[in-house]
């Protein structure tokens, strides 16, 4: 997962638009690597004062250890990849949390967390 949105990441700073980001509700939560957080964060502010995504040299300034990819794919595909990794992640802790419900009987509960992660 790291590496797609690393390569999310490299797309969005060599196409220089933060745009599908936007659309496709692209938040920080949705990083699961600390650095790639980092870096969305930095991207996002940026955009919101400046206009504009930063250049690799000021995302290398503010995050050292950071290191683009090659993207080949297209944004999109990326962008819903690291919804789908997220959608899981969400799924999985609600299972969790649901099996703990289950062991002690309590239908109502394991209901509630369920529902809560699909939306529902």
């Amino acid at each position: 997962m790291a590496d797609t949105e690393r390569a999310s990441l490299s797309k969005l700073l060599r196409e220089g638009d933060f745009t599908l980001f936007t659309e496709h509700r692209i938040t920080a939560e949705f990083f699961q690597q600390k650095d790639n957080r980092k870096v969305y964060e930095f991207a996002q502010h940026f955009w919101e004062k400046y206009g504009e995504v930063p250049t690799f040299e000021a995302v290398e300034a503010e995050v050292p250890s950071w290191q683009p990819v090659k993207s080949r794919e297209p944004l999109d595909w990326y962008l819903d990849e690291i919804r789908n990794a997220r959608a899981y992640a969400i799924l999985q802790g609600a299972m969790v949390e649901a099996t703990k419900a289950m062991k002690t009987a309590d239908v109502h509960e394991t209901k509630r967390l369920l529902g809560e992660a699909l939306g529902l």
